[in-house]
């Protein structure tokens, strides 16, 4: 059996402040329990002060709207490589496929979008493919 935990990165999202990332964690925890997830991560934050790490979550408007440098764009490219995008069906296969090389049966998943809303259903929605239960 495959089991599934959650890695938040309490991003403080454009516009948003520190209180509102740990609210924002919190009902993510909360949710995560609702749904069955085995634990609850948080990352710790490295690299802020060198610029390596988004200090904040840009909104969908303000990505699109970015001055992309050819070296971003690459970046973005090759950092696709590592991620898992799609349906719910589509990255639980790639999620088991990976599970299969690496012989791996614990998956720690995160979803780093600006919409609160939205990263919780994409947890609920992972969830209901992988049969996960509370």
């Amino acid at each position: 059996m495959v089991r599934l935990s959650v890695l938040d990165q309490s991003q403080i999202g454009e516009g948003r402040t520190a209180r509102d990332a740990l609210d924002e964690t919190t009902a993510l925890a909360q949710a995560a329990e609702r749904f069955g997830y085995t634990r609850f991560w948080v990352s710790e934050h490295r690299g802020l002060e060198l610029g390596q790490e988004l200090r904040e979550l840009p909104s969908v408007a303000t990505a699109e709207d970015y001055p992309y440098t050819e070296f971003d764009l690459y970046r973005i490219q090759t950092g696709r490589q590592r991620r898992f995008v799609g349906t719910p069906e589509r990255v639980k296969a790639e999620l088991l496929a990976a599970g299969e090389r690496y012989g791996t049966d614990e998956f720690m998943v995160v979803t780093p979008v600006y919409d609160q809303a939205a990263r919780i259903r994409s947890y609920e929605q992972l969830a209901e493919a992988f049969g996960v239960k509370p």
